[in-house]
Order: C-alpha cells, then sequence, then structure tokens
C-alpha cells in the first residue's frame, strides 16, 4: 500500500453520506497512512535459533539497525493502532514476553546480568507465536480486521529481502499474512464489499 503523506489534506467529509461513514473513512485512512507505533521481531542473521521482541512509537527505521551488533535487522513488525498510548504499548511488549517467557529460554545481558529481549527461538516461529498472541489479547490495539476465511489478520511490515530475497519495501502498513483466498481480500478494508471482513 502507498502511503499518501497528504492523506488529512485530502479527505473531505462531504464525499461521505453521513458523518459516521465519513469517521469510519477517516479513520482507516489514518491508521493505513500511519508509520509509527508497531511491535517488532528482531534477528541477528547468524543465530537462526534466536529473535527478539521489541516495540516502538516511532518509526520502525529507529530500530532497523544497531551499532553494537551489525548483524541484526527487522524481521517482521505488527502495526499498533495510531491512537495507543505508550503505557498500552508497553503493556502489549510485557505480555508478549511472558507468554514466550513460558516455551522459551530467554537470553541474559552477558555483561550486567538483566533478562534482554532475546529468546531461543525461531524468528518464524516467534512470528506464529506472537500474531496468535496480538489476536486473541490485543486485537483492540492493533491495526487489524477479521475475515472469515483467514482470520485475524493484522497488518504490519515484513523483510522481504530476508524472507524472499527480493528488495525491502519502506517501512509501510500492508497485509503480512498467509496469502487471501480471494484476490478481492485485498481491497482494504479486507475482502471488498460482499464479504463480513471487517
Amino acid at each position: 500500500m502507498t502511503r499518501d503523506k497528504n492523506w488529512e489534506d485530502n479527505f473531505n467529509e462531504y464525499d461521505y453520506d453521513d458523518h459516521k461513514a465519513a469517521w469510519v473513512a477517516k479513520q482507516e485512512l489514518r491508521q493505513s497512512n500511519s508509520i509509527e507505533w508497531w511491535i517488532y521481531i528482531g534477528i541477528d542473521i547468524n543465530r537462526e535459533n534466536m529473535a527478539k521482541i521489541g516495540l516502538t512509537s516511532g518509526t520502525l527505521s529507529t530500530r532497523a539497525t544497531s551499532k553494537q551488533n551489525p548483524f541484526y535487522t527487522i524481521y517482521c513488525a505488527f502495526k499498533v493502532k495510531e491512537g495507543t498510548n505508550e503505557v498500552q504499548l508497553k503493556q502489549i511488549e510485557t505480555a508478549i514476553i511472558n507468554r514466550l517467557w513460558k516455551d522459551f529460554t530467554r537470553e541474559k545481558h552477558i555483561t550486567i546480568g538483566r533478562w534482554t529481549e532475546w529468546f531461543y527461538v525461531s524468528p518464524q516461529l516467534m512470528r506464529v507465536i506472537v500474531h496468535e498472541f496480538l489476536c486473541e489479547n490485543f486485537s483492540q490495539f492493533m491495526n487489524c480486521y477479521w475475515c472469515p476465511d483467514r482470520g485475524c489478520v493484522i497488518n504490519g511490515w515484513q523483510n522481504t529481502e530476508r524472507l524472499h530475497g527480493r528488495l525491502n519495501a519502506p517501512f509501510h502498513v500492508s497485509d503480512i499474512s498467509d496469502q487471501p483466498v480471494d484476490f478481492a481480500c485485498l481491497t482494504p478494508p479486507g475482502c471488498g464489499a460482499d464479504c463480513d471482513c471487517w
């Protein structure tokens, strides 16, 4: 999805039948054009059995690299709704960490001995677990919708270079779930006019 930096200036509430329809359309545009507020999974490309969970209320570019680790990159990220506050974002991250800690070994910082956000789990598996956990527990805070064919669909960003050998797209919101059953699923907000997605 291409981001429209001028979406607020171009939005005209009088293009809609009523205030409610205008408000819904404005919120959809707000969320689809937001580039801040993320829960992300980071990786060290030399350690396929480890992954990191993290958050940012800023853009993903602020978490895309590490001065201390040249082999670090973002694997994928789940888009948190614009309008979520810092406390809620931290609660989501803490809940994910606690969920992961039930099943996977958590790494301690070698120097200071504090627990890190790194776990001994493949990034692929962490992605599945985090997606399911967010859908089941925090969907009200996520840029997502429900589709009867695909279930909960959380929009986000994925590292296409790492996953598919293709050039990475900018850190914009898109559908990073499994491929839709029907091409109409790609029509915002979900599967088009005849689908029950919401």
